[in-house]
């Protein structure tokens, strides 16, 4: 509508517009500029920094600039992304082309001149001509390989970088100046060894000295000693393995050297050698020696008792044999005991007496080394979690650890529960929630659905409950605040009984603390805070899968 004139009149004559009436095109004039700036009741909303007004074909509305290009509170504008798109159109659309920019087909146009297509139209080609002459035109489209030829390589990198490097080549003649060779190997041909030749100095003429290899089926090592001097030739060696020179003069080492003397027979000794007795280590056998001067056991060394015969090992036996006495003297710890003894027996487990011949072997072990091998202890079909108790009898016996009437493998810790209560949950799923077992007077489970509110639990402050989760895996059962309605609650914390928990896996492991919430098997364990009165709505049980999982538990102070 066009704006409406408010007539205010002439002063003080009453020729203007009524105060009704001027109001109405007030309200009017205000309507209009809130139906096109706003909604009608409300100003364009938002007030964002660097938005502009845009009309909608309705009324005009605060936008935020888009496309490539932005604009800020202060007015400054800015091309986003550091570019602009400019749309492909034809040159029909595009009209007359004076001082415009535009895309014609993927081209860039700026006042009817091409700009660019976006490839490469400097440079067509270039020209590369070798060391030996030639002349080849390189195009835009092709790649210079550049090769190396006899002892030349090349390598590149990155992008424009071309390494050559110069090497002896591996044909024809070559000198070698100043070079040194690191672990050379010197190879003939199939008609000649290799070999290497020394020259001498030029004062000696052109004489040379030329080490060849040798024709050997295998190969072979030649190690220069670890010392100065001078290579001998082998006719400078007088004596060889074959030779039969004399020797004087001459000292023979054998000592830890490795040398030794063989083929040294009394034919080899001079008759006239001269060896004393101390240097000779002589094995003597009975036939060497005189009937006359040695003592067997079938002589009797009593009725040889003299200094010109020798006994056998043997006779000394026999003789020791028939003069020993009887009997022998037993001592514990020093003390005799009351009578000789003959023989001796050693018994107990782990003893054994070993021998055949003369010498006897006793052997003392260690003892028991296993439970089973004490005679007081009975474990036969022993189980994980057993514990020896006496039987009042004669033995320890081993018997199973029961927790509720349940039997239980304790491995590291052995819980005793006193004035507990205890809630059975033998099965969880989705649809049933968390069954309790024998819950009910009458001794049938309950369970809540698994879609609300499940079966309400009164425990006591300052007790202990117990819940023996027994379904196996799956539906970690945890003891929350804050699941009303099936919320997700949130796991007991140190300051609300999370630190009064105890966990015991199937397989006897314990852990305590928050750590021990929210499992699916072993034995739950929570001492109830003191809260002073009854507690009814802040503490739940809740699987941490499923929040519609879950129950109330309801804290009942103890009161006198």
């Amino acid at each position: 509508m066009a704006k409406q004139d408010l007539n205010l009149g002439n002063a003080n004559a009453g020729d203007g517009d009524t105060l009704r009436g001027g109001g109405t095109k007030i309200k009017a004039n205000f309507d209009e500029i809130y139906a096109e700036f706003g909604d009608g009741t409300n100003l364009s909303s938002g007030n964002t920094a660097g938005h502009i007004l845009v009309a909608d074909g309705t009324k005009f509305a605060n936008v935020a600039m888009s496309g490539d290009i932005a604009i800020n509170n202060s007015g400054v504008t800015s091309v986003a992304s550091n570019h602009i798109t400019i749309p492909s159109d034809t040159l029909s659309n595009v009209g007359s082309t004076t001082n415009k920019l535009y895309n014609v087909g993927g081209a860039l146009f700026f006042n009817g001149a091409s700009v660019g297509t976006g490839s490469v139209t400097g440079m067509t080609s270039f020209n590369v001509t070798a060391d030996a002459g030639g002349n080849k035109a390189v195009t835009n489209s092709e790649v210079v390989t550049i090769a190396g030829g006899t002892g030349v390589s090349t390598a590149t990198s990155g992008d424009q970088t071309v390494t050559i490097n110069a090497e002896v080549s591996l044909a024809g003649t070559q000198t070698l100046t100043n070079k040194s060779l690191t672990a050379p190997t010197l190879t003939g041909s199939s008609s000649a060894a290799g070999s290497i030749l020394f020259r001498e100095d030029t004062d000696n003429g052109t004489n040379a000295v030329t080490l060849i290899g040798p024709a050997a089926t295998a190969d072979v090592t030649v190690t220069l000693p670890a010392a100065t001097g001078t290579i001998a030739l082998t006719s400078d060696i007088t004596v060889s393995a074959t030779s039969t020179n004399t020797f004087t003069n001459k000292t023979f080492d054998a000592d830890a050297t490795g040398n030794n003397l063989t083929n040294v027979e009394d034919a080899n000794i001079k008759t006239g050698a001269n060896i004393a007795q101390a240097k000779l280590n002589l094995a003597i056998t009975t036939a060497q020696v005189a009937a006359a001067t040695l003592v067997t056991a079938s002589d009797a060394i009593g009725s040889n008792n003299n200094d010109t015969t020798i006994p056998t090992s043997a006779a000394v036996k026999a003789y020791a044999d028939s003069v020993g006495g009887s009997s022998l003297t037993i001592q514990e710890e020093g003390s005799s005991l009351s009578t000789a003894a003959t023989t001796i027996n050693f018994v107990g487990a782990g003893v054994t007496a070993t021998g055949s011949g003369a010498t006897k072997t006793v052997t003392v072990g260690a003892g028991v080394s296993t439970l089973a091998a004490l005679s007081d202890t009975t474990i036969a079909s022993s189980a994980a979690g057993q514990t020896l108790l006496y039987d009042a009898s004669d033995s320890y016996d081993n018997k199973q650890i029961k927790v509720f009437e349940n039997n239980s493998a304790y491995t590291t810790a052995l819980p005793m529960f006193f004035g507990s209560q205890m809630f059975t949950v033998s099965a969880a799923d989705t649809t049933n929630g968390y069954t309790f077992e024998n819950f009910n007077s009458n001794g049938s489970d309950a369970n809540n659905g698994g879609s609300g509110a499940g079966q309400t639990l009164y425990v006591f402050e300052d007790q202990v409950v117990v819940f023996y989760l027994k379904w196996g895996s799956g539906h970690p059962f945890a003891i929350r605040t804050g699941a009303s309605g099936g919320g997700t609650g949130t796991n007991l914390v140190t300051g609300n009984g999370g630190d009064n928990l105890i966990y015991i896996d199937p397989n006897g492991t314990v852990t305590t603390g928050t750590s021990a919430n929210a499992k699916s098997s072993g034995y739950l364990i929570w001492k109830v805070p003191h809260f002073g009165s009854d507690t009814a709505s802040t503490y739940y049980y809740q699987c941490t899968s499923h929040g519609g999982m879950y129950g109330l538990i309801k804290i009942k102070a103890i009161t006198y």
